[in-house]
Parts: C-alpha cells; sequence; structure tokens
C-alpha cells in the first residue's frame, strides 16, 4: 500500500478517535470511507472492526464510572440480534442498491431527528432503546456503519448525553468484537497486508486521538455534543449513500 494511503488511514483514526472519546462516536464514520478506499471494501471492515475495539477499550478505561449498566443491555441485546440479519441482507440483496437504501434511511432519520428535537418532547423508556439497538445492529452487519442509529436516538432520547456517551463504548465494543466474529463464519474477509509495525503506529495514533478528544469533552456542552453526534450522523449517510450510488454507477 502507498505510504500516502496509510497516512491518510492515520489521519482518520486520529480524528475518528477524537470525536470518539469527545462524543462517545465517530470513529467508524471517519476512518471507515478512508479505509474502503484505500484497502477495498472487504479488508476495511476487518480492519475498522479491529481499531474500533482500541478505541471503545481506551475510551472506555477513562468512561467507566459513567456507564449504566442496567440500562445497556437495552441497547446491546436487540443489536447483537440484528448483526447475523444484517450480514446475510449484505450476501443477499445487490451492494449498491442496498447501501443506496441504508444511506437514504439514514439521511431521512437524521432530518426528522433535528426537526422533533426541537418540536418534541424526548423519547422515555427503554422501548426506543431496544428498536434503536436492533436498527444499529442490521446496519452493522449489512453495511458496517451503525453510530447512524444511535446517533438518533442521542439527539432523541432521555438518555443524559455524557452517561449515553460513556455507554456506547461496551455496546460498540461488544457489538466490533460480535461482528468481526460473524463475518469471520459466514462471510470471511481478508485483512490489510501491513507489517506488525504498521498496525502498533496506528494503535499510537488511536491513543494519541483518544488523549486529545478527553480535553475537548471536558470543555463540551451537552447542547454542542448533541449537535456534533447529528453532524456526525449525516455524515456517515452520506458516506453510504455515496458508495451506494458510486456502485450502482459503476
Amino acid at each position: 500500500m502507498p505510504e500516502l494511503g496509510f497516512l491518510a488511514v492515520c489521519a482518520a483514526a486520529l480524528v475518528g478517535a477524537l470525536g470518539q472519546r469527545a462524543l462517545g462516536m465517530g470513529f467508524g464514520l471517519v476512518a471507515m470511507p478512508v479505509l474502503v478506499l484505500v484497502v477495498g471494501p472487504l479488508p476495511a471492515v476487518t480492519a475498522m472492526t479491529a481499531m474500533g475495539v482500541v478505541a471503545s477499550l481506551l475510551v472506555l478505561a477513562e468512561v467507566w464510572p459513567l456507564v449504566s449498566w442496567r440500562r445497556l443491555p437495552w441497547l446491546l441485546v436487540p443489536a447483537l440480534a440484528g448483526v447475523v440479519p444484517g450480514i446475510l441482507l449484505a450476501r443477499l440483496a445487490d451492494d449498491g442498491l442496498l447501501k443506496t437504501v441504508m444511506g437514504a434511511i439514514i439521511l431521512v432519520g437524521v432530518g426528522l431527528s433535528a426537526w422533533l428535537h426541537r418540536a418534541a418532547r424526548p423519547l422515555t423508556g427503554n422501548v426506543p432503546v431496544a428498536v434503536t439497538g436492533a436498527i444499529a445492529g442490521v446496519l452493522n452487519g449489512s453495511v458496517g456503519v451503525a453510530a447512524p442509529a444511535v446517533g438518533i436516538y442521542g439527539a432523541l432520547g432521555d438518555w443524559p448525553q455524557r452517561a449515553y456517551a460513556a455507554a456506547l463504548q461496551p455496546f460498540f465494543l461488544v457489538m466490533s468484537g460480535a461482528t468481526l466474529l460473524a463475518k469471520g463464519v459466514l462471510d470471511p474477509a481478508g485483512t490489510p497486508p501491513w507489517p506488525w509495525w504498521r498496525w502498533l503506529i496506528l494503535c499510537g495514533v488511536i491513543i494519541a486521538g483518544v488523549l486529545v478528544g478527553a480535553r475537548v469533552a471536558s470543555r463540551l456542552p451537552e447542547r454542542a455534543a448533541r449537535r456534533g453526534i447529528l453532524v456526525l450522523s449525516f455524515l456517515g449517510g452520506v458516506a453510504v449513500l455515496w458508495a451506494g450510488v458510486a456502485g450502482l454507477t459503476a
């Protein structure tokens, strides 16, 4: 792989790790599009999942006391149930069409979230959390991006932003591990042909991003954080839609 491509991956990992710490999400949204361009779609899923595990572990170590463990299963269990159907859907459906439809749904959801956030009271109870988890699982298994779904709930739900951002770390950690395992069984994919020292550099870049993100998080108002999550969700939807349209027109 050209050196310039690896530098682009490092830059994406730095920004993604910063967002993961400051907002609770963002690593996959930033890193996935760059990885797809540099190493291709199948190795990108494996690489992004492995890097996401590292980022979530580092952030979780910092925000552990804020995690709402009693409420987390309502998000995590439906998500795990949705991973395998998402992978099977990706195998059965045309890749370009699937990503186009998913990207369009994400963008509509983000638009509705921005409007409803101003016009309605927050969603309460655990049912919206469970629905969010199921949708996130299907998205993660099918197109490799679960963050837009949890981002939409983050803007509309009654879960305090800092506590929600903390809970997303074990959520993404378990989801990444489950997706990696399920893909290995149902849809084996390769990994980027990187030497060990490049993986070591990426780990160092992710650590730096998390440290910078911790400083940003301490100064970030909750309202600004929720807006940031919506922006990241919107960008994720655009990336998925763009990939789908490009696949259909190729």
